[in-house]
């Protein structure tokens, strides 16, 4: 089974490529590659490096993983370096699976990802230069901050935020496609929401209506607690 990063490398020149981080059968087949010569490898998000062999490599594994590692130090290294040779005019057209990332120091995302983005792992924006369009979902659940966060002009699947506990420093997207997730948010003090949530809209963790204004269409459904749904009848 892939697992994201996946990648093939040759044992005996010690080259590395890629051509799709989800699949070494793609990067196989797009890269024209023999599979007789060449053997999958991946790096994930979190650090874990695998690097298969066949009973007839004549290497030393220990050696060979040790050059690897001082060649990508890091998945970041690693990602950035993937992402060089196969972003094109600045597009990714695929999904970047990043959820065991807990920092994003480094980081070099394209201007766009066509696919979901999920970098729910970070607990900061610090260093996070996220792109202009993603086309999928983009999951930053692990924020507990908005502090330094630059949200793409267009989300167009859905936005998760539930970490954040406070609006301040939030400045959403004008129209989010998909739903859009704040349960975390006990105050809407300095939230200003989207003209349009095509999908749901989650605010269930709000303890107050006050400062509230709600987007003029919210597609699907609208989760809020019973005593904020109240005070917005009231208001009526």
């Amino acid at each position: 089974m892939c697992k994201f990063a996946s990648f093939l490398h040759n044992p005996l020149t010690k080259e590395i490529k890629v051509a799709d981080l989800d699949s070494h059968g793609n990067t196989e087949k797009n890269l024209k590659l023999d599979p007789k010569i060449w053997r999958e490898g991946h790096y994930t998000p979190a650090g874990e490096i695998e690097l298969r062999f066949t009973d007839d490599d004549r290497v030393d594994q220990t050696e060979y993983k040790t050059a690897f590692v001082n060649r990508f130090p890091t998945f970041i290294s690693f990602l950035n370096w993937a992402l060089s040779k196969i972003v094109k005019d600045g597009v990714y057209g695929g999904s970047l699976g990043l959820n065991g990332l807990t920092s994003a120091q480094g980081l070099k995302l394209p201007a766009k990802v066509d696919g979901s983005l999920d970098l729910n792992g970070l607990t900061s924006a610090q260093g996070l230069k996220l792109p202009a369009k993603v086309g999928g979902y983009l999951d930053l659940n692990g924020l507990t901050s908005a502090q330094g966060l630059k949200l793409p002009a267009k989300v167009g699947g859905s936005l998760y935020l539930n970490g954040l506990t406070s609006a301040q420093g939030l400045k959403l997207p004008a129209k989010v496609d998909g739903s859009l997730y704040l349960n975390g948010l006990t105050s809407a003090q300095g939230l200003k929401l989207p003209a349009k949530v095509e999908g749901s809209l989650g605010l269930n963790g709000l303890t107050s209506a006050q400062g509230l204004k709600l987007p003029a269409k919210v597609g699907r459904y609208l989760d809020l607690g019973a005593k904020v749904r109240q005070e917005l009848a009231e208001r009526k």
